[in-house]
This record gives C-alpha cells, sequence and structure tokens, in this order.
C-alpha cells in the first residue's frame, strides 16, 4: 500500500478499532481459506483459521473451530499447537476415540517439541498430567521455567500457596523452596 492508503488505515483504526479488527480478521479469513482450497492438507493453515474461529465450507462441508483443530490433527496428528487448542476448546473425539482437556494438552507435549509454557498452563489448570506424574504445581513452575512473565501461572502458582522472594520461588510450610 502507499503513504496515503497506510496513513487513511492509521486514521481508521484509531478512529474505529473494532472496525478495523473485524476487518483484518476477515482478511485473515480469506488468507487461510484460499490457501486451504488448493493445499487442503497445510495444517498449520488449519491451525491458524481454527485460531481464528473456523467458519468457513470447503467442497460442501462446514468447518466451525473445532473442526479446523480436527483436520489440523488428521492432517499432522504431531501439530502439538491444534492439540492445545483442542483442549483449549474443552476437548473432542478424534481418531476414533475421545480426548479430554487433560488429554489434548499432555499430547500437545507429547508429540511436538512443544515447549510452550501455554501449554504447561493450561495442563496445571486442568488438573496436571500423568506425563511424568506432574502436578498442578508442577506444571505452573514449568511454565515459569519457560516464560517467567506469564502472569497467569504466577497466580495459579500463588494460589496454592506459592509465592515469589530474593529471586526464588518459595511455597507455603510443606512445599518448601522451589527449585529454578
Amino acid at each position: 500500500m502507499d503513504s496515503p492508503t497506510w496513513d487513511l488505515f492509521f486514521l481508521l483504526k484509531k478512529a474505529h478499532p473494532e472496525a478495523v479488527h473485524l476487518m483484518m480478521q476477515k482478511m485473515k479469513k480469506t488468507f487461510y481459506s484460499n490457501i486451504l482450497k488448493n493445499h487442503p492438507d497445510a495444517s498449520w493453515a488449519w491451525v491458524e483459521l481454527g485460531a481464528l474461529g473456523g467458519g468457513i465450507s470447503l467442497n460442501g462441508q462446514y468447518f466451525n473451530q473445532e473442526n479446523c483443530f480436527k483436520k489440523a490433527l488428521e492432517e499432522d496428528p504431531g501439530n502439538g499447537k491444534a492439540w492445545n487448542n483442542l483442549g483449549v476448546l474443552g476437548g473432542g473425539d478424534i481418531f476414533q476415540q475421545h480426548f479430554n482437556q487433560q488429554a489434548c494438552f499432555q499430547k500437545a507435549l507429547e508429540v511436538s517439541e512443544c515447549q510452550n509454557g501455554k501449554v504447561w498452563l493450561n495442563l496445571g489448570i486442568v488438573g496436571g498430567g500423568r506425563i511424568h506424574g506432574f502436578t498442578q504445581r508442577d506444571c505452573f513452575q514449568k511454565a515459569l521455567e519457560l516464560d517467567s512473565t506469564m502472569a497467569d501461572a504466577w497466580h495459579n502458582l500463588g494460589v496454592g500457596g506459592a509465592g515469589f522472594s530474593g529471586g526464588s520461588a518459595w511455597a507455603w510450610k510443606e512445599w518448601g523452596k522451589i527449585e529454578s
């Protein structure tokens, strides 16, 4: 776009941010829809479209948000981002099996090098996981190891009785010092 077009865009964004946000969402959906029409096996594009809420029809089939994440997993069962996002939606049935939230988050951590603090946070929020016996507190600590600025992880760790002092995380009485 030329300079006057950008100027107009930024003026519109300042005056009507919600309208510009909706316009950008629609443009992104159109972009991913066009990619998927030509490359329906592009797992990453299904994830991105799902993150935008889904809402397209392709070859006569409607894809809502959940269906986008499921389609991404059908194309690439090792897509940790798709597993995480399906878990955020509450889980679902895929590969003739039901995966609840916890199972989706665990799968996200198992199938990829998904060392993403958000996935650990999500797993902690739903109660922890069977992967190496991680408790909720373990999950929140792991999230903070990966991203020490994650306020939700600090909050959830604090709700469990932990705190931060002197460069170290501390927990009340029975937990002692949390090594970082």
